[in-house]
């Protein structure tokens, strides 16, 4: 059984980024690394999110076991927007529910905030099925597309 929860950003934030390196390793190791994939590895810039920005670090968990199979980190980009900055799934555990789980609990801190959209950028032709779960499971919108391909996704959480 699956359990997501909110982390301890100074306890866990190591594991998630182990997690998160295992995760992106493709890209981690592209010889044309972009600056937001550079950023993935920097502690200061996740840091900053979190102590700054108002982050929140969700993890889930299977059973009771300690280790985190997949993560969502998110931070108060505005008063008024709740972005979703990183997320992923271990590969041994995708299409089991994690992610879904994760969105769940991020719409319902989201209320708890009292933000008004949800947000989410992705690479569709790298990333397709958090391009499909986002758009057709969440509910997300296509908000703009950059010239690189990436797509800035939101969710309209008042009306």
């Amino acid at each position: 059984m699956l359990q997501c929860v909110e982390l301890d950003f100074e306890e866990e934030h190591m594991n998630v980024m182990q997690l998160c390196t295992e995760i992106f390793s493709n890209e981690l190791n592209d010889s044309n690394v972009t600056g937001s994939v550079q950023r993935l590895r920097s502690l200061d810039v996740w840091k900053d999110r979190f102590h700054n920005m108002s982050g929140l670090l969700l993890g889930v968990r299977e059973n009771s076991s300690k280790e985190i199979i997949a993560f969502m980190f998110l931070y108060q980009k505005s008063a008024s927007q709740l972005h979703i900055w990183l997320a992923g799934t271990r590969q041994d555990f995708r299409c089991r529910g994690a992610m879904s789980m994760m969105f769940t609990f991020a719409l319902a801190k989201a209320k708890e905030r009292a933000v008004e959209k949800l947000t989410l950028n992705t690479y569709p032709d790298k990333f397709p099925n958090m391009f499909r779960m986002a758009t057709l499971k969440w509910e997300m919108t296509v908000f703009q597309t950059l010239p690189d391909g990436k797509v800035i996704l939101e969710r309209q959480l008042t009306s």
